[in-house]
């Protein structure tokens, strides 16, 4: 059957394209497609990187909460304005992040004007690109060496603010006071669902009932066997739980699982966090997020069925009521993992290792 020629989108070697039905060939053989793949993903990763304005925006949650809890707490003024102007100051570091993002992205200074509703010689003075990656490159650099105090009070959904200690975090960790409450929060709605009674759950675990109960309150922090036996009572998957559980302990995984456990912490500690906030529908979620993911989205990512790109983990984690800095790490986890079993696994034909798991897939 005759055919015609083109190049291979990789390599620019020759293909021949054969006439009948089927998509026409991009590449010359598996190896340019696995490699563009790979390729497409890095790029992906480099300008994920690059966006300045989401790794800013992440900590802006945490201390509108921590001032909330202050005023709550009905501290003085001059604590108030402390961590209002800490507010004003992480606002102000997003703005510049957030500009030079669209900056590094092609917008003009006229364009940064318009949208900053300033004169395009105010945002370049006040937005000088040298002097704002010099200015977040140092913030960042804080971050990394544990120097910036990320708040950790929290909206529990039994009521009330609970303020927590501050400890400095370094990036990509979640304080172990906010898992410990999200911990209780997950523990107190599987209760609550399963109708049982405190001294049930009590027997099950070789406990008392109070102490049952302080643990659904967050006064006591279950050990692993406990917690398992809880939600072994509750009918639930304790695996769910185990991210809150390490988190609270101060635990650090093992690195660089298979990938169907890579794909499988991120989605069971995302399960958590849903756990946590109540378990809403993906129709509310998708809401909370503004939209960021579809209910469709949601509901895959939630059964551990596809992990999107960070920035939509991000924004689901943060309307769940999560860290964002807590889940990195398993993200990047995931994601090293899927590159590096993508381009060694000898694929089948739909480009993904031959085994034919669907799990472990970027959505």
């Amino acid at each position: 059957m005759g055919g015609q020629e083109n190049m291979c989108a990789v390599c620019g070697a020759g293909i021949v394209q054969h006439s009948g039905p089927g998509r026409r060939k991009k590449y010359c053989s598996e190896a340019c497609r696995r490699r563009s793949r790979r390729l497409d993903s890095e790029k992906s990763t480099t300008r994920e990187r690059r966006r300045l304005g989401l790794r800013m925006v992440e900590g802006l949650p945490h201390l509108a909460m921590k001032l909330a809890a202050a005023e709550h707490a009905q501290e003085d003024l001059v604590s108030l304005l402390e961590r209002s102007r800490e507010l004003i100051k992480e606002v102000e570091l997003y703005s510049a992040g957030a500009v030079l993002d669209a900056r590094r992205a092609g917008r003009s200074w006229e364009g940064v004007a318009r949208a900053a509703r300033v004169s395009a010689h105010t945002a370049r003075e006040r937005w000088s690109e040298t002097a704002t990656e010099d200015r977040l490159a140092a913030h960042l650099s804080a971050c990394d060496q544990g120097a910036c105090r990320f708040p950790t009070a929290i909206s529990s959904q039994r009521g009330g603010l609970i303020a927590a200690c501050e400890e400095p975090l370094a990036e990509g960790q979640m304080s172990t006071t906010h898992a410990r409450r999200l911990l209780a929060d997950a523990l107190y709605f599987l209760h609550q669902q399963s109708g049982l009674a405190l001294r049930d759950v009590a027997v099950a675990v070789g406990v008392s009932p109070s102490y049952i109960s302080r643990i659904l309150s967050g006064d006591r922090l279950p050990a692993w066997h406990q917690a398992e036996a809880m939600a072994a009572k509750y009918k639930a998957e304790a695996a769910i739980l185990r991210n809150l559980w390490e988190t609270s302990q101060a635990l650090t995984p093992l690195p660089r699982p298979p990938l169907q456990r890579a794909t499988e912490r991120v989605a069971f500690a995302l399960q958590g966090l849903h756990t946590a906030a109540g378990r809403p529908v993906p129709d509310d979620v998708h809401d909370r997020c503004a939209g960021v993911l579809s209910p469709k989205t949601i509901e895959m990512v939630l059964a551990g069925r596809c992990v999107p790109d960070w920035p939509e983990v991000s924004a689901l984690v943060t309307a769940l009521n999560g860290e964002p800095q807590g889940i990195r790490p398993l993200w990047e986890e995931f994601h090293y993992t899927w590159l590096r079993v993508f381009d060694q696994a000898l694929p089948g034909d739909d480009g993904m290792p031959a085994d034919g798991d669907s799990r472990g897939e970027p959505c």
